[in-house]
């Protein structure tokens, strides 16, 4: 994910290889590398290769530091996004 701090609002970009093939993804975000409070921001898909890139917008809301989740089916991917005041 790029940047991987901000602003509030930011936008960032996610990208990833190795996912199961024409899938469906849900991209979220949450207070913690875990499913407890997370958020969904969108939905996508992966390609016939497994792989993604997309951006989303960040609220303008967040604040310190969250985790952008990559979920699909069991398999989860997080990373943290730093809010710079």
């Amino acid at each position: 994910m790029q940047p991987g701090a901000g602003p509030r609002g930011s936008r960032v970009t996610l990208s990833g290889v190795n996912w199961e093939p024409n899938s469906e993804l849900i991209v979220r975000y949450g207070p913690a590398a875990s499913e407890e409070g997370m958020v969904e921001l969108v939905r996508t898909r992966t390609g016939t290769t497994g792989s993604f890139t997309g951006s989303v917008l960040l609220p303008t809301t967040i604040s310190g530091r969250v985790y952008v989740s990559v979920r699909q089916g069991d398999r989860a991917a997080y990373v943290p996004f730093l809010v710079q005041e």
